[in-house]
């Protein structure tokens, strides 16, 4: 079997980590350990309840630091955002 090899790692990103540590906990921890101990965590998200924190502190490397956005604050003009509806799954990508 292949498995990824993330000895060289020097970041790990979890985008939307409200709904990836809910729902894939064990996998996320998983590939966390397969991580330098020193290795970079960044975790990003609209919503960070209290128990999403907690179990961050835990894959982290002190000292860390949280960047919270006013709501005003997460688009930027610079960025232009839209959606497309697709009619089923052969279509959306």
């Amino acid at each position: 079997a292949k498995v990824l090899d993330l000895s060289r790692a020097k970041v790990f990103v979890l985008d939307e980590a409200d709904q990836v540590m809910t729902s894939m906990r064990e996998n996320t921890v998983g590939l966390r350990k397969r991580c330098p101990e020193n290795v970079q965590t960044l975790f990003f998200s609209a919503t960070f309840p209290e128990t999403v924190v907690k179990f961050a502190e835990t894959m982290v490397v002190s000292p860390y630091s949280f960047v919270r956005l006013k709501p005003e604050e997460v688009t930027v003009e610079e960025i232009y955002q839209f959606w497309i509806k697709c009619v089923d799954d052969e279509n959306k990508f």
